[in-house]
């Protein structure tokens, strides 16, 4: 009975019509019945099936057993012996024979150099020196403290803790840096790329008012395919010139008597703007100062 509600024979069919309508020839079909805004839509999954041509999708090695960070490590320095327990090397040994006399600076060189000879995480390591884990992690992260601050440490002029506060906000201090730094990057490309924009426009003769519509179905193309991952495959190769980015992506001179001339170079602005600002923040901050330029204008 609940197979003859009105509600559940309508499912299938709206299944099987999403299921036909993504067939080649029938999505060619719906760029001429559909309204505008479906040919708009439609056009950036038609021309995706062009993309993988443009730059090729980089092959990437597989993640095995053995290849994962940490799991080929770990089989190769957990040794067991026949009696089941873990064996320890000679180094491990000779640090946790020392570890008391040591200080935080001192523990910290003899870690690092155990992990890179041995190949140990500091979760692997600390069981086999009987300590937890946080201690290691305590003197790796005074080791990151300005020299300066190493030198008093090293003669007694300031304590371990406070060493360690002076990593922690050397840290951030040098984390706050490399964010301005990203930011002002970001700043410079995308203002670089708003000329580009305007440019571009310029060259195919659209004017201000048609460059607007442009940008906006472009943005709205992006943030579809983005949300639905319907992202074009591929990267263009590190330095491409964004003149050849341009080209290489131009959509087919046969959909322009299919869709709105909007649509058709929002699609091309869309791909070339894709492969030319890979980042998303930098992509979007460029699109959005080109659009506020056109709307000035």
């Amino acid at each position: 009975m609940a197979a003859q509600h009105p509600k559940n024979r309508q499912k299938p069919l709206r299944i099987h019509a999403q299921i036909a309508a993504q067939h080649p020839e029938n999505r060619r079909k719906s760029l001429r019945t559909r309204p505008d805004r479906g040919a708009q839509q439609l056009v950036f999954l038609l021309c995706r099936d062009k993309v993988g041509d443009v730059f090729p999708v980089t092959d990437f090695p597989e993640v095995g057993p053995d290849t994962g960070r940490g799991i080929g490590q770990e089989r190769k320095s957990l040794r067991m012996t026949s009696a089941g327990t873990t064996e320890i090397s000679s180094s491990v040994a000779h640090l946790k024979e020392r570890w008391d006399t040591l200080n935080s600076l001192e523990r910290a060189k003899e870690i690092s150099n155990i992990k890179h000879k041995e190949g140990l995480s500091n979760r692997q390591l600390a069981i086999q020196l009987g300590h937890n884990e946080s201690l290691l992690r305590r003197a790796l992260k005074s080791a990151q403290a300005p020299p300066l601050d190493q030198i008093l440490a090293r003669t007694g002029r300031i304590s371990e803790n406070k060493l360690l506060r002076r990593s922690k906000e050397a840290a951030a201090e040098l984390a706050a840096k490399k964010r301005e730094a990203v930011e002002l990057e970001r700043t410079k490309a995308a203002q670089e790329g708003c000329k580009q924009i305007c440019a571009w426009l310029e060259q195919e003769s659209l004017a201000p008012v048609a460059g607007v519509e442009v940008v906006d179905e472009a943005r709205r193309q992006l943030a579809h395919a983005e949300q639905y991952g319907k992202l074009p495959p591929g990267k263009a190769p590190e330095g491409t010139p964004v003149a050849e980015i341009i080209q290489r992506t131009r959509p087919a001179e046969s959909l322009k008597a299919q869709v709105e001339l909007v649509a058709w170079y929002a699609e091309w602005l869309a791909l070339w703007a894709y492969y030319a600002w890979p980042e998303f923040v930098t992509r979007h901050r460029t699109l959005n100062m080109a659009l506020n330029r056109l709307e000035k204008e």
